[in-house]
């Protein structure tokens, strides 16, 4: 069974190095990535193989820790990933709300530039998942939906004070 993908667009008011740089440097992404546009930790190698680390704070002081691995890099255009949620060891864990919840994910982000707007196409699927955590995925797109449009007006306003 092949998962249905979920497709996000979005047309950001800068050019495309800026939006690059605040999707995939770690001084950026603590600020406007996540849901509440700020992470308790972020580290990114940016290479094929290497790995954006980051934290997001969780009710009761914990945090839920993920990680993305870099699949494929073609700087200032695109940029693939294996998301997961993670240990403090980088071991792959269920998520903490969602036992059904695919184990990876693949994200692929492409960004084209015209007249110095960035348009940014966010593709983004389960990853060797069984059916039922297919179904699962399959049935949170309007969640992803409204989960993305925050971090993305987060972006927003980020881009606007860089």
């Amino acid at each position: 069974m092949t998962s249905k993908p979920f497709i996000l667009e979005r047309t950001f008011d800068a050019p495309r190095t800026q939006v690059w740089d605040a999707m995939t440097k770690a001084e950026h992404l603590q600020h406007w990535f996540g849901p509440t546009g700020e992470l308790s930790y972020a580290t990114v190698d940016l290479r094929e193989g290497g790995v954006f680390l980051y934290g997001i704070a969780a009710p009761g002081g914990a945090v839920l820790r993920a990680k993305r691995t870099f699949t494929e890099i073609r700087p200032q255009e695109k940029f693939v990933t294996i998301a997961a949620y993670c240990d403090e060891a980088q071991n792959i864990t269920r998520h903490p709300m969602s036992p059904t919840w695919p184990l990876e994910m693949r994200i692929a982000t492409t960004l084209t530039e015209k007249d110095g707007k960035t348009h940014m196409l966010l593709d983004w699927s389960a990853h060797r998942a069984t059916p039922e955590e297919q179904a699962t995925f399959d049935a949170s797109h309007g969640m992803l939906k409204q989960g993305w449009d925050r971090a993305f007006g987060n972006l927003d306003a980020h881009l606007k004070m860089a």
